[in-house]
């Protein structure tokens, strides 16, 4: 049986990124859920792990199934953060996970404003990209998801069926990270159980009781809407292994797998988190400005893919020239990436790039102009459409109960928590 990973930053993630997935792929894939930190900021570890443990049991997963990496979890002020302070440390243990689990299919949380979850994002690219240097043979289907846009804080959508909600440029490109396309989203459709509003018989929002702590029942109709988007990420180039020079700077960057970094991922909740880092730029003195590629066999039309540093977050980057085989290729360099077809046969080529080019983040290779051969379906959604009067009325009863219920569960523990620091 194929395996499913589902890589979420604190526990409750698991039902922002991929809840109704989960419970819709629990037949076809064996599913392992892990969380990067315990989400022990305001509640215990404890706490969390039993909510988390609860829930993915509604979902379908076994508790032999759910692994805590166990880094603590940060707030929106703190000082510094985690990726800054054992960044090496987390990435170290995600490579340890992804070398053990092997998945198949991997869902992982992308840029969303929280640190924790930039975190969760670049660190698991990091991760990724050294096994795959590691292991030619393996290119498990990579899926990159938000918490937050179009689940956590997207529209209340659950009774009106799904309306997916995202903040796109003039370009269609994600304000969140520029390097996905609205219009390439993969669709998952939830089950019709996942869509039932009979709240009773619905597992999403009995998973979403679970977490209690976290006062979900307040987030339940943004939460369990009726779809989710996914962005697909390549992990079958040929460049995994190539050799890489470069006129000036380091080439390092442009077969990491890691499309972005940052020297500061705090503060996104006030202002967009800036992407600095992570890109090959070459020197300014560099009147080359040359990337030259070695392939370690030819390659018969292969596709070249160059992603342009994020840091500009404008759509058109520059000019760019691709020398193989004695042609050059002029073509425009613009986010989310550029494609170029290379004719007959590849074993070198070099790229030029324009006194404009800020820098390039990553390089890839292709076999052909076929999409990597897919793991994981989309799948139509099994919406029942716009909820008849008497239940939406009834679940909004049922849903404001418990959120009521949530919230004064809170005010209590806080109140007992300073009882105990008083004493």
């Amino acid at each position: 049986m194929p395996k499913m990973l589902v890589l979420a930053p604190h526990p409750d993630d698991e039902i922002n990124l991929a809840g109704g997935i989960i419970y819709g792929s629990k037949v076809e894939y064996d599913i392992y859920v892990a969380y990067v930190t315990e989400g022990n900021y305001l509640v215990s570890s404890e706490i969390r792990h039993r909510e988390a443990e609860a829930a993915l049991s509604v979902l379908g997963v076994k508790n032999e199934s759910i692994i805590y990496l166990g880094f603590n979890d940060c707030s929106y002020d703190a000082e510094e953060h985690t990726y800054h302070l054992e960044g090496s440390a987390v990435t170290g243990s995600i490579y340890e996970l992804l070398k053990r689990i092997s998945a198949d299919v991997i869902i992982c949380s992308d840029l969303d404003y929280h640190p924790d979850h930039i975190m969760c994002s670049l660190c698991f690219e990091r991760a990724l990209g050294k096994i795959l240097k590691e292991r030619p043979d393996y290119s498990p289907e990579v899926l990159k998801t938000f918490a937050y846009e179009n689940s956590y804080n997207g529209p209340g959508d659950f009774f009106e069926g799904n309306k997916p909600e995202f903040r796109v440029n003039s370009d269609g490109l994600l304000i969140s990270n520029p390097y996905y396309r609205l219009t390439d989203a993969v669709f998952y459709g939830n089950t019709r159980e996942c869509n039932s509003y009979h709240l009773g018989k619905n597992p999403l929002w009995r998973a979403v009781l679970c977490h209690k702590s976290q006062v979900l029942a307040e987030k339940a109709k943004r939460i369990i809407n009726s779809g989710y988007m996914l962005w697909a990420r390549r992990t079958d180039s040929l460049l995994r292994n190539a050799n890489i020079t470069v006129s000036s700077g380091d080439a390092g960057f442009l077969n990491d797998f890691m499309l972005c970094d940052s020297g500061n991922i705090l503060g996104g909740h006030i202002s967009p988190v800036v992407f600095d880092k992570g890109f090959w730029t070459p020197s300014r003195d560099d009147a080359k400005r040359e990337i030259t590629v070695s392939l370690e066999e030819t390659a018969d039309s292969p596709v070249l893919r160059i992603y342009p540093a994020m840091v500009t977050g404008h759509q058109d980057e520059g000019e760019i020239t691709v020398v193989y085989g004695g042609r050059e290729e002029d073509t425009r360099l613009a986010l989310p990436y550029t494609d170029i077809a290379l004719d007959g046969e590849v074993k070198q080529f070099s790229i030029i790039a324009g006194n404009s080019i800020t820098g390039i983040s990553e390089i890839e290779l292709f076999k052909d102009g076929q999409p990597q051969e897919p793991v994981f379906a989309g799948k139509a959604d099994a919406a029942p459409g716009r909820a008849p009067l008497f239940l939406k009325v009834m679940d909004n009863i049922v849903i404001t109960a418990h959120e009521i219920a949530q919230k004064a569960n809170r005010k209590i523990r806080q109140k007992n928590q300073k009882s105990v620091i008083i004493s």
